[in-house]
């Protein structure tokens, strides 16, 4: 799944990976991390649900699945990798920093990133 995704897609996906690390996160840390309704995080977690990368567990509780965890765990280190290059490129609120390399992933998907990263010199 080297496809591009939405900017909001890739948010909620990178705060599952991070709050669950592996495990099944409640909705409502996914609805506080974000500062977004518990109704936003279902919406969101239906779509990430037919893209078969959440399941649902009882109790409002979601965990990723093999293929979620793999897309997550890529993105998640070229997010990393791309907020350390624009930091040492870029006088950015850590905030706007963090948005903008978001952006940059959803928009070109992982491949694309991997590409970006693979032609600029990143800070020791």
């Amino acid at each position: 799944m080297s496809a591009p995704m939405s900017t909001a897609r890739l948010r909620y996906l990178l705060t599952i990976y991070q709050l669950g690390q592996g495990g099944p996160v409640r909705s409502v840390q996914i609805a506080d991390r974000l500062d977004v309704t518990r109704a936003s995080v279902n919406r969101m977690l239906a779509v990430l649900t037919r893209e078969q990368v959440v399941q649902k567990e009882h109790y409002g509780r979601v965990q990723l699945t093999a293929q979620g965890l793999e897309l997550a765990s890529r993105c998640w280190r070229q997010y990393s990798d791309l907020c350390q290059v624009l930091e040492s490129r870029l006088d950015l609120p850590a905030e706007q920093l963090s948005s903008q390399a978001i952006a940059v992933v959803a928009d070109l998907g992982p491949d694309g990133v991997q590409g970006i990263l693979d032609s600029v010199e990143r800070p020791a």
